[in-house]
């Protein structure tokens, strides 16, 4: 008997407080339980890595590729960048050949051959905070583990360009003779400026501008652009906009009186491109002359180490679900108090703009003719009205006359009796009077106009009951409101205005 009284009582000690509270507990240990599971299972596609690089195993530490001597190239394209140019080229990634020749040889001359010939990429840059905005560059462009160490003369090339031959100056007969080496440290080549027009042959021309590069710009030139001898290659597009134009034309006389400063043979122009008018509108381009050469940076190459930042995806997934179980019971909680507890319902009833006490607001009820006519007087019954003393009656009311009952009037005299007198000129106080020092002091509201012609300070307009009047702050900026101004009245220019000294914010 004894112990069938203890399980009673245990039964209605647990089920006293309801199911809510034993849903709301078996949903947050399920929570519990899956974000236990969830942190614990890492992704199959996250791979925690070493990131100190003297613990790493001589087994996960990739294998470095050899490389040769890496050098930076930069260079500018005519055409391409401010003072008139295409910003915006249709070629970001541009093909660049580089030539090493010995450092003994003519490199200037095209009958000699180069030694290594080592083909690679440039890219746009495109940022305008870069300091090499607009240029095509190379950064750690790599000559090949094939070139033998030694000291070589270098050239370079681009599409459609001539071959660009890195000098100690600008009017150098040879190329300057740079150091290459395998592994060795990065070599920083001047920022250059390349000759555009060799065309054809297409793709690796011949370092040669002749006839026939010109009767190929000729012939592509403004709307026989669009033939297909023309949609198959660049014969003259230097800009690199699209189009065929004036411009690219200047780009080519441009490159023809460079070569003739240089001593070379240009062809013999007979034929001139229609509308030829377009030329004078790339008249401010420099004329394209090698830049003089910067020192060579010995900076050494950082090795690569197998440093990657470690994976964390599984502390988050542990945050995540600790996160998610307080979640689940905190609105279990609110569900629950909502259900059981009235005080705690009218609360949130109330929060919603119901009721205060949770029952609807009782609507209020239209008033009826009849209570209307009970409580208000009729309007054109006469009301009572305390008499007026003629010291108390004001001199608008004793100027007019009785103008009868509302009935006798007509609208425009209602109208009329209603509107606020509007204060003349009269009214206004009196125009701001300044010290014996002739300084003005008054509060208004400041209106910023404009900057002066000397760019040293602000027109404004200030406005106070006795109206407008210009005036002048010298300072760095003015905000619209209302200030407490000091200033003296000068003029200039037939102009009167105040001159502001302090301009002080009010509220």
């Amino acid at each position: 008997m004894t112990r069938k009284k203890s399980k009673l009582h245990l039964f209605k000690a647990i089920t006293q407080y309801g199911i809510h509270i034993w849903a709301i507990l078996l949903i947050a240990n399920a929570a519990l339980a899956f974000a236990f599971h969830f942190s614990t299972q890492a992704s199959p596609k996250t791979h925690s890595i070493i990131t100190d690089v003297n613990d790493a195993q001589p087994s996960e530490a990739p294998t470095p590729t050899p490389h040769g001597q890496l050098i930076d190239l930069t260079f500018t394209v005519p055409g391409i960048g401010s003072g008139g140019g295409t910003l915006q080229p249709k070629r970001l990634k541009r093909n660049v050949t580089v030539y090493l020749y010995s450092s003994d040889v003519n490199s200037m001359n095209n009958t000699v051959k180069p030694l290594y010939t080592i083909k690679s990429t440039v890219n746009y840059d495109n940022d305008s905070n870069s300091p090499l905005y607009t240029t095509f560059a190379n950064h750690a462009l790599d000559l090949g583990v094939n070139v033998k160490d030694g000291n070589y003369q270098m050239a370079f090339r681009t599409d459609e360009s001539l071959r660009t031959v890195i000098k100690d100056t600008p009017n150098a007969v040879g190329g300057q003779i740079l150091p290459v080496a395998k592994d060795g440290q990065l070599l920083a080549l001047p920022v250059e400026t390349v000759l555009m027009g060799d065309t054809v042959p297409t793709k690796v021309g011949d370092n040669v501008i002749d006839i026939a590069d010109y009767n190929a710009f000729i012939n592509c030139f403004g709307e026989r652009n669009s033939t297909n001898f023309c949609n198959q290659n660049n014969y003259g597009d230097y800009d690199d906009n699209g189009v065929i134009n004036g411009v690219d034309y200047n780009i080519l006389l441009r490159t023809f009186q460079a070569l003739l400063q240089q001593g070379q043979v240009i062809p013999q122009i007979s034929v001139i491109p229609t509308r030829p008018q377009r030329v004078s509108r790339l008249s401010n381009l420099n004329t394209p002359t090698p830049n003089a050469p910067t020192a060579i940076n010995k900076a050494p190459l950082a090795k690569p180490t197998p440093v990657v930042a470690k994976s964390t995806q599984s502390a988050g997934n542990v945050l995540a679900g600790i996160l998610f179980f307080f979640f689940l019971i905190i609105v279990g909680m609110i569900g629950f108090l909502y259900l059981k507890n009235e005080n705690f319902r009218n609360k949130i009833k109330a929060i919603i703009h119901l009721s205060p006490t949770g029952t609807p607001a009782e609507p209020q009820t239209e008033e009826t003719p009849a209570e209307a006519s009970a409580e208000t007087p009729a309007a054109n019954q006469p009301t009572e009205e305390a008499p007026v003393t003629p010291e108390e009656q004001t001199p608008e009311a004793a100027a007019t006359p009785d103008a009868g009952t509302a009935e006798e009037q007509s609208p425009e005299d209602i109208a009329a009796s209603t509107e606020i007198p509007i204060p003349t000129k009269d009214a206004h106080p009196p125009a701001d009077t300044p010290t014996p020092d002739g300084t003005i002091d008054k509060s208004c509201y400041v209106k910023k106009r404009l900057a002066d012609d000397a760019k040293t300070g602000f027109w404004l307009t200030l406005t106070d009951d006795n109206g407008a009047m210009e005036a002048h702050y010298t300072t760095k900026d003015v905000a619209d409101g209302f200030a407490h101004v000091k200033g003296v009245m000068k003029e200039a220019d037939g102009k009167k205005f105040l001159e502001v000294s302090e301009l002080t914010p009010e509220g």
